[in-house]
């Protein structure tokens, strides 16, 4: 539980034992809402999403599920994933209206790719990190670097670490986490290019 203790938090384990915290933040995840698909009987997929063909249509051919809700094969496994992020499912909806208008437009799939500003530093992560890559019994190796933005003989070069995971023979790039202050998006980008193109 949490309580008040003057301008802090307290956090209150299961145990009776406590911490004082200035600020808490609560990372629960999330799940696909399937309420209105498992109602009409379509397809649920084994990750838990509505499960759609390369056109994004469900097991009903003629209702489409685009979003956080579907299911679709990971572009460097093929397995199915749920991605839960904006980009794709903007990309998903404008694929989908296509089709719907007559064109026969496949989705091609996303590999995860997300930026997030916390405080003064920049997360990002593309591709498959290691937990994901262990979960699906995968052979991988990482890499962790901690470099500067930028050439130290240049000013205001600030630190940042970038972890790399990629198959141990071939050094096929699965995917890659970055934190800092600056020059994040950069790394990632390029990053995710490469893993787009199998690199």
């Amino acid at each position: 539980s949490f309580e008040r203790d003057g301008k802090e938090l307290k956090v209150i384990f299961k145990n009776g034992e406590s911490i004082s915290a200035d600020i808490v933040i609560l990372s629960i995840g999330v799940r696909p809402e399937t309420t209105l698909a498992r109602a009409a009987e379509l397809t649920i997929g084994e990750a838990g999403g509505i499960a759609v063909n390369d056109y994004l249509q469900t097991s009903d051919e003629s209702i489409y599920a685009i979003g956080d809700a579907i299911e679709f094969r990971h572009p460097i496994t093929g397995k199915p994933w749920l991605n839960y992020l904006a980009g794709p499912a903007n990309r998903q909806g404008r694929i989908v209206a296509d089709n719907i208008l007559g064109a026969h437009i496949p989705y091609e799939g996303a590999i995860g790719t997300s930026i997030a500003k916390v405080f003064d530093m920049t997360v990002a992560s593309t591709g498959l990190a290691a937990k994901r890559l262990k979960q699906w019994g995968m052979e991988y190796q990482s890499s962790v670097t901690h470099s500067a933005s930028h050439a130290g003989y240049y000013p205001d070069a600030l630190p940042l670490t970038l972890k790399l995971t990629f198959h141990p023979k071939t050094g096929k790039l699965y995917g890659a986490q970055c934190v800092g202050y600056e020059g994040v998006d950069k790394r990632i980008d390029q990053i995710a290019g490469l893993i787009k193109r199998g690199g």
